[in-house]
């Protein structure tokens, strides 16, 4: 785990030369942070990231940030330690501007993190890995092309660089090898430019991948993502029957299921979608504000636990999807953050954790690296952050792992999708691999340092379109309900529903309902003639 520390603000040196990726500061944007922190202090911040340089704590990434700390009179700031080199801090910082907060101007903050990246010795390749992502395509892929379109000459007005950039970790193999001293760039691409052709393009290979690497790295370090920091135990007011979490999984937008294939027991599109997540809104204010006594809170969670889009992963959903992947994500993106503006109305505040599930994936086989990188429901998420991060009603924790743990009112939990539990157990379902699986999380948490006892108290998982609730376990029912699959499967039948609970510092979940999700099939004609 990374260490945290609490530190006055003034006592951290801002070296911007070394670490600040911007080409100047926004004052504006300090003076916004400061009002918030006067009026909240330093709750919903993320943490500064602090490296220690000769004994002395050196700003990694937090310069705004840290400046408001000051203005606005903030005696300490929780800090996060950075355990790597400064190489790899710079690229965290580059990684933690790209993934929270304002997003690096173009092309002035650009050029600023890229001569960064060219003194530890990156190919301009891996730069512009490392500025926009070759993963990060369709829209955004215009940006990255202009990016590189500058980097090229940038790089061609340097004598000593005529073809590629090597990275320091082959010049320094190569002085291992050969024995000799290279100085500068230039006598290392005078000796490679005399080696043969497969030596050449192997050096070139080298200082690319090198420099990947650490870039990589630095991007999959983990992070301290933060818990709804309204949300503890002296938060919640206290005639409150506690915080509310609403659970959303297994929407598989974009996926059609025939109302004649079923036998007229479901049906599933698009505009039905909609109408459904009218009601779970709807019905989740409704519950919280008009049936429960003193209904008073803090704010509201919303975990978001995959399969939000239904992806393409089998032949017959590219057959007979109504939306492709990509549409889905955009539309599906704007449609939520809409309402979850609707349910910040009504709660104050909002926090948004998620990871992603199996549907959402960009592969035929699921893969190990990059496979939250790499998902349509990660990308959702991300869509609705920027759509939402302007408002300070909401925080956000979406991380690059298969599975995230977050606190409400002092109980942890652990949010995974499930996809990860095989196999069944006859008549009892999907209750064995789950409990087992979880069993193996615990014990993995616990090898790794994650918690002194227990590292979570309950699992929230979906991906089995069942509705089970255990005092440690929590599974999701589905938006899309029982489809063609699941009654060739003869697996049980299910409405479609999600659900929602409250979380109490001292009675931990006090209650739980799954919300039925309307329209089944009564009213099927009526949305489609919408």
């Amino acid at each position: 785990m990374a260490k945290l520390l609490s530190l006055p603000p003034a006592s951290i040196i801002a070296d911007e030369a070394a670490f600040q990726m911007r080409a100047d500061t926004d004052a504006a944007h300090v003076e916004k942070l400061a009002a918030d922190m006067r009026e909240r202090g330093f709750l919903d911040v993320h943490p500064l990231i602090v490296i220690d340089r000769a004994g002395s704590w050196h700003l990694v990434d937090g310069f705004h940030r840290r400046r408001a700390a000051m203005h606005a009179g903030i005696a300490k700031v929780p800090c996060e330690v950075f355990d790597g080199t400064e190489d790899e801090a710079v690229t965290f910082g580059i990684a933690m501007n790209r993934d929270h907060g304002r997003q690096l101007d173009y092309p002035k903050d650009f050029k600023v993190a890229a001569a960064k990246l060219r003194a530890m010795g990156l190919t301009y390749n891996a730069i512009s890995h490392a500025l926009w992502p070759v993963q990060q395509k369709d829209k955004q892929h215009t940006k990255f092309n202009t990016v590189r379109k500058w980097l090229v000459p940038a790089y061609r007005d340097e004598a000593h660089v005529r073809k590629q950039r090597v990275g320091r970790s082959f010049v320094a193999a190569l002085e291992r090898e050969t024995g000799q001293t290279f100085p500068d760039g230039e006598a290392v691409i005078e000796h490679v430019e005399k080696a043969t052709k497969s030596q050449r393009e192997e050096a070139r290979q080298e200082g690319l991948l090198k420099g990947l690497e650490t870039i990589d790295r630095s991007f999959n370090r983990e992070r301290i993502l933060p818990s709804p920091a309204w949300s503890t135990a002296g938060s919640l007011p206290k005639s409150s029957p506690g915080t509310p979490v609403l659970f959303l999984s297994d929407i598989h937008a974009g996926e059609v299921v025939s109302r004649e294939e079923m036998g007229g027991t479901n049906a599933y599109s698009w505009a039905i979608m909609e109408r459904r997540f009218e009601t779970i809104f709807a019905t989740t204010v409704e519950l919280l504000t008009k049936h429960l006594a003193k209904p008073d809170y803090d704010g509201i969670v919303l975990a978001l636990g995959g399969d939000m889009v239904t992806g393409e992963i089998h032949e017959e959903l590219t057959e007979t999807n109504e939306k492709p992947i990509l549409e889905c994500t955009f539309d599906l993106s704007s449609l939520l953050a809409a309402h979850f503006k609707r349910i910040a109305d009504v709660f104050r505040r909002v926090h948004l954790v998620g990871i992603p599930g199996n549907h959402g994936r960009m592969s035929q086989k699921p893969k190990a690296k990059g496979y939250v990188r790499t998902n349509a429901d990660y990308h959702t998420y991300k869509q609705i952050q920027r759509l939402l991060q302007e408002d300070d009603r909401f925080t956000f924790n979406f991380p690059l792992s298969p599975d995230v743990r977050f606190d409400v009112a002092g109980r942890r939990f652990l949010l995974t999708h499930g996809d990860q539990f095989r196999g069944g157990d006859g008549m009892i379902g999907p209750l064995g691999p789950i409990m087992r699986g979880a069993y193996k999380k615990a014990m993995r948490a616990s090898a790794q340092g994650q918690g002194a006892d227990a590292p979570f108290d309950t699992l929230m998982c979906g991906h089995f379109h069942t509705t089970l609730m255990l005092p440690r376990l929590i599974v999701n029912g589905s938006l899309k309900g029982y489809d063609e699959y699941a009654s060739r499967g003869n697996f049980t039948f299910e409405y479609p529903s999600q659900m929602l609970f409250t979380v109490h510092p001292k009675h931990g979940i006090t209650w739980y309902i799954p919300i039925h999700a309307y329209p089944y099939v009564d009213a099927v004609e009526m949305v489609e003639a919408a």
